[in-house]
């Protein structure tokens, strides 16, 4: 009950006796090798798991109700215990408020930590163990915390259904923004669970519509901020890129208005997939069709492999040292381009940088440079 180990003093306090009174049985069970010779720190340890459960499922289970609720408030004291064992000892005992007291205290501390294990089992003992009179609003983060953690363990049906309680306590509650939230907390596991994305654009549209006539406030900006970077995320899988940065990019602003740094990194991380994706679509497009199409390259056709297969190199660098330039002046890309003073290559070049610019809305900036 209170652990492999235990040192009698505290064995003593839960039977409320004086550790005297211990000493005898104790030195008997030793001798009888159910227990092993006190050891290190005054621990006794059993000899064996197997005794120390068959001796638990012998004890009536009255007895084990009052002994599990005296471990509980000894849980500090014993052997490696911590919230999650005293938590335990009171859902055995049957205290519900104490059960729920200590999951709560403890799910709050091991999240902090990002023991995201041991938070959900807590959260979970402490939603099991909810008083039916706790505030709605404390009932809605409840729920929302306990699927965070179970969204973080990968347990998505948990998580889902905790999301859609937090909800229904948050509308219960007159909290539409936090209500609206949740629709990014189930957007992502619809996307984690690889469902159909026209269900996860219903869902993101479904929260942003229940924020839209809400006053601005700095929870309905990071709430936004949520909805929009899930937005995006859809629109990555799909691949459509430019609404994927037009998301990203609202997702940053509402973060910003929030002064919310977790969502101004999610945001960024999100514009780098998308920076990644064009970039490597580019690529892409240059490996396989610079050459191939009469016409591509005005000026005549390289007269051989060797020189087809140098400016096509030289085309994926221009690529890509094109969508890393966008933040700086066309010269950044156009100068290899005059170093190399080579027909094909200035025109290959010309291309490559022409094409990042109509990728990222700079058309009218670079038709200079267009073909």
């Amino acid at each position: 009950m209170i652990g492999r180990c235990f040192v009698p003093e505290v064995l003593a306090g839960i039977m409320d006796l004086p550790q005297a009174a211990l000493d005898g049985p104790l030195m008997e069970l030793v001798e009888q090798a159910f227990l092993e010779p006190q050891g290190a720190r005054g621990l006794f340890d059993y000899r064996h798991q197997l005794l120390r459960d068959a001796l638990y499922r012998s004890t009536p289970a009255g007895v084990l109700r009052r002994l599990h609720a005296r471990a509980g408030e000894f849980g500090a004291q014993l052997e490696g215990a911590s919230e999650i064992h005293a938590s335990a000892h009171y859902e055995r005992a049957g205290l519900h408020a104490e059960a729920f007291r200590t999951a709560l205290s403890g799910a709050r501390a091991a999240a902090r930590l990002s023991t995201h294990g041991e938070a959900f089992e807590l959260y979970r003992r402490a939603v099991d163990h909810m008083p039916a009179t706790l505030d709605p609003a404390e009932q809605g983060a409840l729920f929302a915390a306990y699927g965070g953690e179970a969204a973080a363990v990968e347990s998505h049906e948990a998580a889902e259904a905790a999301a859609g309680r937090a909800r229904d306590s948050y509308l219960a509650a007159g909290r539409p923004v936090d209500a609206a939230w949740q629709m990014a907390a189930l957007a992502g596991l619809a996307r984690r669970e690889a469902r159909p994305t026209q269900e996860r654009i219903d869902l993101i549209s479904q929260g942003l519509a229940e924020l839209d006539p809400l006053p601005g406030t700095a929870e309905r900006d990071a709430a936004r901020s949520d909805l929009f970077a899930e937005q995006a995320l859809v629109r990555i899988d799909l691949m459509d890129l430019r609404a994927a940065r037009e998301a990203a990019d609202a997702s940053s602003e509402a973060a910003q208005r929030a002064g919310s740094a977790a969502g101004l990194l999610d945001a960024d991380a999100i514009g780098g997939m998308i920076d990644v994706l064009a970039a490597q679509a580019l690529v892409d497009w240059a490996k396989g069709h610079t050459f191939g199409r009469p016409g591509i390259i005005r000026g005549g056709r390289p007269r051989d492999r060797r020189t087809t297969t140098r400016v096509r190199r030289f085309m994926v660098a221009s690529v890509s040292l094109g969508c890393a330039s966008l933040g700086g002046t066309p010269s950044r890309v156009y100068q290899p381009a005059m170093a190399h003073r080579g027909r094909l290559a200035l025109v290959a070049n010309r291309l490559a940088f022409y094409l990042v610019a109509v990728t990222s809305d700079r058309r009218v900036e670079f038709d200079s440079f267009a073909i």
